[in-house]
């Protein structure tokens, strides 16, 4: 048996049902519901069904019956991608926890109660639980749980700490060595990504263009030929097929991560996005109303109507650039926090105290906030959240908690603070690359939007060219017989442009949401790419159209 396949049979097990189970139980019994209701609507809307929709339908049938099918091995993958996402923060809290001397049984008992890291603390739970109720050692739980893992890395890990545990390596050591070895692994993947994103993005232009030429030869045949226009609505919809695919694609090919925090703290920053988030909507509906009273071209009336949602997206983005600023401040801060809660031998209030005379940028003001809030005395782990928070980092807060929860357990305060500091840096270094891809990929977005306008509109006004053609030829081609070679099928022009502007709405749409996934950022400084992209088309296709208008005249 193959790998793939051992990998395919593995998922159903992971499900907690068998391959054969899941057919006889599962599979057979909706495929079996999907052929009567396929059948049922043939018999009642059989007059309606014409050989497209008959193939469409039965294709969206095969479609759903395979995904049916393959469901228990795209949770197990996409289970599998979560855990290989956390694994360096899982083995850096690992190593940071293991410098406190902890059991190895406390020690996966407090890695699987967080509950950040999803996928992977339910595997590190099932460990506990072999361990605490079964009375399994834990070289053979480890051993189990690594032998049904959806994560091929994970289960490496855990072959190795059951080596380890067998020889009599120390945790610390081991723990260490596996840190290094998982950041580093980490990075070779995240920099093999962010090296492929240029790859992506010529993918992703080559399958407009494929798409445009498929429109445009769509649009000019019925006109030449005869026939309907059919060919031209389904390459419509075969465009946004395109475009979604590309865009899921790039989804999936590039790492997942994230620089807003994402806690329920209410912090001043989520408050302002919200804020301007309101203004913006609001005035959105006021100009949608008022934009398409005036006498405008159609395309900067639809541009016009959503301007105002350029306001939240240009604070998220002014936002974002503080949270990265932030960032470059934190690695020196935890480091000198460290030192001196360590050379003290106090706890971490007291070095905060004294930390508050340093300048660390736009950091400075959170540290004082901290250190008056850890100075009450009330909650310790609230007063570190809503400091992580306040930033806007999700960096920040994940590191944050590597601190607080080694400390809490007897770690070395300087030690876990080098850790950190180190790991932070190596983080940053990876994430200034992607960053530098994804301007390249603004970029061309901002490029495709003249690319798909311009030849879009040109097409539009060559059929109305011809439209005009057959239009004056058509009273003489009953006279004259030959000349009802160049009367083919005609098309309203007013329709042929709505369609074609919604053609570039959709594209604004998911290149501001390939330039959202690229970057990290979030869904609110979306808003402000849209808007730019869209005014960008409008101004394109106007333009375009008004170049060729006067060519034509």
């Amino acid at each position: 048996m193959s790998l793939e396949n051992s990998k395919f049979m593995k998922a159903y097990d992971y499900a907690g049902m068998p391959f054969p189970t899941y057919i006889l139980k599962v599979f057979i019994p909706l495929f079996a519901l999907l052929i009567v209701g396929y059948y049922v609507v043939l018999i009642f809307l059989g007059e309606f069904m014409t050989p497209l929709i008959v193939f469409l339908f039965s294709f969206l049938l095969f479609f759903v019956a395979t995904v049916v099918l393959i469901f228990p091995y795209i949770i197990y993958i996409r289970a599998g991608k979560l855990i290989d996402r956390d694994m360096h923060l899982f083995v850096t809290r690992l190593g940071i926890l293991s410098l406190a001397y902890v059991s190895r049984k406390d020690l996966f008992n407090i890695l699987s109660e967080m509950k950040e890291y999803r996928e992977l603390a339910k595997e590190i739970k099932k460990i506990y639980v072999l361990i605490n109720k079964w009375n399994v050692d834990l070289p053979e739980a480890a051993r189990m749980v690594a032998e049904k893992t959806p994560s091929e890395q994970l289960s490496d890990f855990l072959i190795r700490m059951a080596h380890a545990v067998e020889s009599g390596e120390s945790a610390e050591s081991f723990s260490q060595n596996e840190q290094k070895a998982a950041l580093e692994e980490y990075a070779i993947k995240y920099n093999n990504a962010v090296e492929s994103i240029g790859i992506l993005n010529e993918i992703y232009l080559a399958s407009i263009s494929s798409a445009l030429f498929l429109i445009t030869v769509a649009a000019l045949l019925p006109m030449l030929m005869g026939g309907d226009y059919t060919s031209f609505y389904l390459s419509i919809l075969l465009f946004f097929v395109v475009e979604i695919g590309a865009f899921y694609y790039i989804y999936v090919s590039v790492p997942w991560e994230q620089v807003w925090e994402t806690s329920s703290i209410e912090t001043p920053i989520k408050i302002g996005v919200r804020r301007k988030l309101l203004l913006g909507v609001s005035l959105t509906i006021i100009t949608f109303f008022v934009a398409f009273l005036l006498p405008i071209p159609f395309e900067f009336q639809v541009a016009l109507a959503i301007t105002p949602l350029i306001i939240p997206g240009h604070y998220a983005t002014k936002m974002e650039a503080h949270i990265k600023n932030k960032e470059m401040f934190y690695p020196s801060f935890i480091r000198s926090l460290g030192t001196s809660a360590s050379g003290t031998g106090k706890e971490t209030t007291f070095a905060l105290k004294k930390l508050r005379y340093y300048k660390f940028g736009p950091l400075t003001k959170h540290i004082n906030d901290l250190y008056n809030r850890l100075a009450l005395r009330i909650d310790k782990h609230l007063a570190w959240k809503t400091f992580g928070a306040e930033t806007g980092s999700d960096l920040i807060s994940k590191f944050n908690d590597l601190y607080v929860d080694g400390t809490e357990v007897g770690g070395d305060a300087k030690k876990i603070s080098e850790i950190i500091s180190e790991n932070f840096l190596k983080i940053l270094a990876l994430r200034k690359k992607r960053f530098l891809a994804a301007s390249t990929t603004s970029g061309l977005l901002y490029g495709s939007m003249v690319f798909i306008t311009f030849p879009l509109y040109v097409l539009m006004w060559v059929v109305a060219l011809m439209n005009n053609m057959f239009a004056e030829i058509a009273p003489i081609s009953q006279e004259y017989s030959f000349l009802s070679l160049f009367t083919g099928t005609m098309i309203s022009i007013q329709l042929m442009r709505v369609l074609l502007f919604a053609l570039v709405i959709v594209h604004t749409v998911i290149a501001a949401a390939i330039k959202k996934v690229v970057s990290a950022s979030s869904n609110v400084k979306v808003l402000y790419d849209l808007v730019v992209m869209i005014w960008v088309g409008a101004i394109t296709a106007v333009i375009s159209a008004t170049v060729m208008n006067s060519i034509m005249i």
